[in-house]
């Protein structure tokens, strides 16, 4: 499922060539997300970090419960963990979708794999903004990491010793679809994955 503004017309042709059915949908509509879904097992949301992006995964599982044939939801977490105490920003979003998803009695699998390495290391990435142009902008991962790209400089938390999990999107996808795909529904309902390619510290020749 896609949004009408947030298309990138090579990426949706790449999935289209490899079997995939494109629909585009509206977020916000109960119908439009309803008839997306309609006799899907799984529902897998990669909707990203902004804020309302993710509330509306609230709407999107009221939605998979109401159509009776969704068997497990797995939200749009693929990023740090969190299972916290005490969550704040978008973890506490995340974490609401949880606590939605045992409200509906629609079991949901959690995979935590760390930051994208394939992301936070890129600099610049397209910005795909609806009626406009694509314009390269500065990612978020690269904020994320604390690097300065104009003086060089990297920022970093207590002594910069503490392990970081990284994993590329590829391996993220791969991961998924296999566990999805082989283990019973025993074993993915109500489960966490924790996942990682590389594990690294941020210090200066380390990560």
């Amino acid at each position: 499922m896609t949004h009408p503004c947030r298309q990138d017309s090579r990426k949706l042709d790449e999935y289209k060539n490899a079997g995939a059915k494109i629909t585009t949908v509206d977020y916000g509509s109960p119908e439009s997300l309803k008839n997306a879904i309609t006799g899907a097992d799984v529902v897998i949301s990669t909707l990203n970090s902004n804020p309302a992006s993710l509330q509306a995964q609230h709407l999107l599982a009221e939605q998979a419960k109401a159509i009776g044939s969704v068997k497990l939801f797995v939200p749009s977490e693929f990023g740090d963990v969190t299972d916290r105490e005490s969550p704040e920003g978008v973890f506490a979003i995340k974490q609401s979708i949880h606590h939605k998803l045992k409200e509906l009695d629609l079991p949901y699998a959690l995979f935590f794999t760390g930051p994208h390495s394939d992301y936070v290391f890129v600099p610049y990435a397209p910005n795909l903004l609806c009626g406009c142009r694509a314009s390269r902008v500065l990612t978020r991962g690269i904020r994320f990491l604390g690097l300065d790209l104009k003086s060089g400089n990297l920022t970093v938390g207590l002594d910069g010793n503490a392990l970081n999990s990284f994993t590329t999107q590829r391996d993220i996808g791969r991961f998924v679809a296999y566990v999805l795909t082989n283990l019973p529904r025993s074993k993915l309902e109500w489960r966490i994955f924790r996942i990682e390619a590389e594990r690294k510290v941020r210090n200066t020749g380390h990560m």
